[in-house]
């Protein structure tokens, strides 16, 4: 029976939206009971329990909103002069090619001049630190 409520409990903290939505109900009733022991007492009007349950919709909405926010907030950005996508939290460098084809997350390896994927190969050329061109030497014949 605790392996089924841990496997449970494991796979709702993977759908951390889903748990919100299933907890949201809970959250508002033990709001309004709160809030009706606590706060309807001191209210002059019992036509107060209408103000009670909009504050509690209130609370609840902005906990909703607040969640919302946290979780769909970008987690990547774009940085178009080096041409790859940087994780926000860790500062490491992802292949912008894999990202938005196929939402791979694929981190790039660093080389001397740039950054290479290991998934499709891509190489990335780092601006501040180019590949110096090979000169190119010419021979000229005499006439």
């Amino acid at each position: 029976m605790k392996d089924w409520i841990l496997s449970l409990l494991q796979e709702l903290l993977k759908q951390k939206l889903t748990l919100l939505f299933a907890l949201l109900i809970p959250i508002q009733t033990a709001c309004f009971v709160f809030l009706r022991t606590y706060l309807l007492p001191h209210l002059a009007d019992p036509t107060g329990l209408i103000a009670l349950i909009a504050i509690t919709i209130s609370i609840s909405l902005l906990l909703v909103g607040l969640v919302t926010y946290f979780w769909f907030r970008p987690k990547f950005k774009h940085l178009p002069l080096l041409g790859v996508h940087e994780n926000i939290k860790t500062g490491a460098y992802f292949c912008s090619c894999c990202f938005l084809k196929n939402k791979l997350h694929s981190p790039l390896t660093t080389t001397s001049n740039g950054w290479k994927c290991g998934v499709c190969g891509k190489w990335q050329e780092d601006p501040n630190n180019p590949v110096m061109p090979i000169p190119i030497k010419h021979h000229y014949e005499r006439i």
